[in-house]
């Protein structure tokens, strides 16, 4: 589905920004730290506070060394997209509180000149806290906890989206935003619907608009792990979602990653530089892949990506922009390695 002529592209994200840590703790910490289990452990803000000064207190070394980046879904997407000179105009939509956090956000999305609009919430902006710990052997053993802060205040209006962009959300996006139950009203304005499922638990809301977009043949875009898709398909029947124009990207964590459209079915391996680092440095590789893979699409946009490899070569390049990703953590954050 081609643009209007002379219409450049332009890609409205909506998310929730977060502020990333990433803490090295010792065997001993490990009953102060919520244990990792599907999903993400939520806490409240002020018990994060709380949690973070503990461990400052009794591992003052540890805490020292403690990493932040910008991140949530659709800002670590857009951080991606940056490595790509690409003829696409960039929005971001979502809340921040109004602290140190808040401003480090801003100032990021104003380095990859992306133009924002951040609603500022009386809640501090959302975090999460990732922790290795010293006895994990190989991949394991990490822990991390979530405060979702300033996104569950995030209110959306239709009036954000611009006639003809296309549109990326996160599954993660409050259920109290008012997204879920309008979006439908609006998807007329909408040239490609770009969604990253985050969490099997989103299909049920996600669905209906992707039930809409199907109807009103709007191409769509799909990643999602196993888990999510399989969720999704509780709703929507797997041979429903995939025709002329929707594509599906199945993130498989190790073992690489999937494309599915129309009469093709790729799998592309991790890249090499994937195998060998601890799980907890892997944050945010799913939301670079999806980077990777949309950045090709932009450059052959007036292609048709059912003919030849196209989505081979696209899959490919998310898993090489996602094993960058990889390699540019390790390399920043050496003291999770050892």
């Amino acid at each position: 589905m081609n643009r209007p002529e002379a219409h450049r592209p332009c890609l409205l994200c909506l998310g929730n920004p977060m502020i990333d840590m990433f803490l090295p703790l010792p065997e001993e910490a490990r009953s102060a730290v919520p244990a990792r289990r599907p999903g993400t452990a939520h806490i409240a803000p002020e018990k994060l506070d709380v949690l973070i000064e503990t461990l400052r207190m009794q591992f003052p070394d540890y805490v020292q060394q403690m990493a932040v980046f910008p991140g949530g879904g659709a800002v670590s997407m857009l951080s991606a997209l940056s490595r790509y000179t690409l003829p696409v105009s960039f929005r971001f939509s979502g809340a921040a509180g109004k602290d140190v956090s808040g401003e480090n956000i801003k100032k990021h999305l104003d380095a990859l000149k992306v133009h924002h609009e951040l609603q500022i919430s009386s809640q501090p902006t959302g975090r999460m806290l990732y922790c290795r710990f010293s006895s994990g052997k190989g991949k394991g053993v990490s822990s991390a906890a979530a405060s979702p802060g300033a996104a569950v205040s995030y209110r959306f209006s239709e009036d954000m989206i611009l006639p003809g962009e296309d549109l990326f959300v996160e599954g993660f996006l409050s259920p109290h935003a008012g997204f879920w139950e309008r979006g439908m009203h609006f998807l007329d304005r909408v040239h490609r619907l770009i969604l990253d499922l985050g969490n099997p638990s989103a299909a049920e809301r996600t669905a209906p608009l992707i039930s809409c977009a199907l109807e009103k043949k709007i191409p769509l875009l799909l990643f999602g792990t196993a888990d999510e898709l399989s969720a999704l398909t509780a709703f929507i029947p797997e041979k429903t979602l995939i025709h002329r124009d929707s594509v599906l990207v199945e993130k498989q964590g190790e073992a690489g990653a999937e494309v599915r459209a129309a009469g093709k079915r790729y799998h592309c391996p991790p890249a090499a530089e994937l195998t060998n680092f601890p799980e907890i440095l892997t944050a945010g590789a799913g939301d670079a892949l999806c980077a990777g893979f949309l950045a090709y699409i932009y450059r052959h946009e007036e292609e048709d990506l059912l003919e030849g490899d196209l989505l081979l070569e696209a899959l490919q390049q998310g898993s090489q922009c996602a094993a960058e990703h990889i390699a540019e953590r390790a390399a920043g954050l050496p003291m999770l390695l050892s």
